[in-house]
């Protein structure tokens, strides 16, 4: 099973990191950050993203272009299978309609369907900011290797007040999802989102 999740892990993670983002970065400008600081800060905005938050270790940082403004963090809970994807990127004059519309194009691509269409969680630390989000289901090896079926979220949240948007790509196998809710909220938690909000 071990082996199973970590190729769950890289695969789905690198399927989606590209398309939910709605850009083709080049490859030369995608950068794997080596060992990265803890706390990893984000160059354009100061979020402090830890290696450590209760519940999460922090698994990769890439860096999409050669300023650091356009990120991907991957955090895996501690006591479970599954991953998220947090991503601080600029807004590109993109709403975030738009994005969100982007990035939902890109999960349905890789053989998702709609679980539920409705906004299905918002974060406390981004009341008052337009949040879109959405969860979905996988079928078992959906995304082109074996895994079991897996529910999958996504959801964008964009500060008025900021150049900055923050995206989260989550899944895991549908049958924990009963004690995989809320964990969003706790991973949002373990992050001071203070200094988006001011770039």
């Amino acid at each position: 099973m071990r082996r199973v999740f970590d190729r769950f892990g890289l695969a789905v993670w690198f399927a989606l990191l590209l398309t939910s983002l709605g850009i083709a970065s080049p490859a030369s400008a995608r950068t794997d950050v080596e060992n990265a600081p803890d706390p990893y800060v984000h160059k354009a905005t100061n979020v402090a993203l830890p290696e450590n938050i209760p519940g999460f270790r922090r698994h990769r940082v890439v860096e999409f272009d050669a300023d650091g403004r356009d990120t991907g963090i991957v955090y895996r809970p501690t006591d479970r299978r599954g991953e998220i994807t947090l991503y601080v990127y600029p807004r590109r004059g993109e709403s975030c309609e738009e994005s969100f519309a982007g990035a939902d194009a890109a999960v349905m691509r890789r053989g998702a369907s709609v679980l539920t269409s409705e906004d299905v969680f918002s974060m406390k630390e981004f009341t008052g900011a337009t949040q879109i989000s959405r969860s979905y289901i996988v079928e078992p090896s959906g995304y082109g290797f074996e895994h079991d079926e897996l529910v999958s979220f996504l959801y964008v949240a964009c500060p008025a007040s900021s150049a900055y948007m923050v995206k989260y790509r989550g899944s895991y196998p549908s049958a924990d999802a009963a004690k995989n809710i809320g964990i969003e909220q706790k991973l949002f938690a373990g992050i001071d989102w203070g200094t988006l909000s001011s770039r």
